[in-house]
């Protein structure tokens, strides 16, 4: 049921990041690399003031965890079809690492299901980096033909993913916004009414 406390700022600004997809893929499709490039920074970035925004004026909702999880993902996967299309001779030589990637992805969804009945998407520091790496490479392949650079990007991304799966299997269910393996929050406990 849809809830009044959910309507802020940052589950809007989250919102955006799969909204402007569309208009993501219309410049990639039309090579339009300048406004793809800026569209893209302006979007990627809502991801940095989302959180801001929500802390700062406790905003925090239980559907806004759900909803930063999955638009990143969202925006984060669709960024690897984007750099495919705009810049092939860079992703061609990590193609692999990036089925690794998505593969540990899933599974990382997976043990999240089996161990909590619900796919957690963590938020520790070790997804954070590459999300910021991912921002920086965007802007850097724009320029310059770096494919090492995306390979960086995806390891740190799959180390990330290897911690989730790590923190669901010893802990089961944990608050997502957890630090990292080493600073794990347990999730609340649901109250009942």
């Amino acid at each position: 049921m849809f809830k009044r406390e959910n309507l802020t700022v940052p589950n809007f600004l989250t919102i955006c990041r799969v909204l402007f997809i569309p208009l993501l893929l219309y410049q990639v499709h039309h090579n339009m690399r300048l406004g793809f490039l800026i569209t893209y920074l302006l979007v990627a970035s809502t991801d940095f003031f989302d959180g801001q925004v929500a802390r700062r004026f406790n905003q925090k909702t239980d559907l806004g965890k759900i909803l930063d999880s999955y638009c990143d993902l969202a925006l984060y996967l669709t960024t690897a079809y984007f750099i495919y299309v705009l810049y092939p001779e860079q992703i061609t030589p990590v193609l692999p690492l990036l089925y690794v990637l998505i593969g540990m992805i899933v599974l990382s969804i997976v043990v999240s299901l089996v161990r909590t009945r619900k796919a957690i998407m963590m938020h520790t520091w070790l997804l954070k980096a590459p999300a910021g790496l991912l921002f920086l490479y965007v802007i850097f392949s724009y320029f310059y033909s770096s494919p090492w650079a995306l390979g960086v990007v995806i390891v740190v991304y799959m180390l990330g993913f290897i911690e989730s799966i790590i923190i669901f299997i010893k802990y089961g269910d944990v608050n997502p916004d957890s630090k990292s393996m080493f600073h794990v929050e347990l999730a609340e406990p649901k109250k009942t009414a």
